[in-house]
């Protein structure tokens, strides 16, 4: 026998009984990214809307923002500029000095002898010669 005190009131419950089977996993909501008007959500869905994000708070929420939809957390303002540092040394200078040919890529060699990202030529001289024919 058990004593159980609701409010002001001391009653007795009977003997507890054996625990039930469980129940079915709760859903606790998916991740789903940037908010799709055409897309079915459930309660507890999160999406990304307009620098926030939004919790469903039923089925089949409706249109963000609207009654379905409780804001979970918001994009914060931009704080106070910091004080301004030392200037600081003056970059290189980056200058092609020339180019050099390798199959269909050219590469450009800098002025101060560190070599480039290649172009590939190769789909221009193909274009060239389809529009050519």
């Amino acid at each position: 026998m058990t004593w159980v005190l609701v409010g002001n009131i001391k009653g007795i419950c009977g003997e507890r009984g054996d625990p039930g089977e469980p129940g079915p996993e709760p859903y606790v909501g998916e991740v789903c990214g940037l908010f799709d008007a055409e897309r079915q959500y459930r309660k507890f869905d999160l999406v990304s809307f307009r620098d926030s994000e939004w919790r469903a708070r039923y089925d089949d929420p409706g249109e963000l923002p609207g009654d379905g939809w409780a804001v979970s957390a918001r994009a914060g303002s931009r704080g106070k500029p910091g004080e301004r540092g030392e200037r600081g040394p003056v970059g290189p200078v980056l200058a092609i000095a020339s180019w050099e040919t390798r199959d269909y890529r050219v590469v450009p060699v800098m002025a101060d002898g560190s070599v480039g990202p290649p172009l590939d030529l190769r789909e221009l001289f193909e274009q060239y010669d389809i529009e050519r024919a």
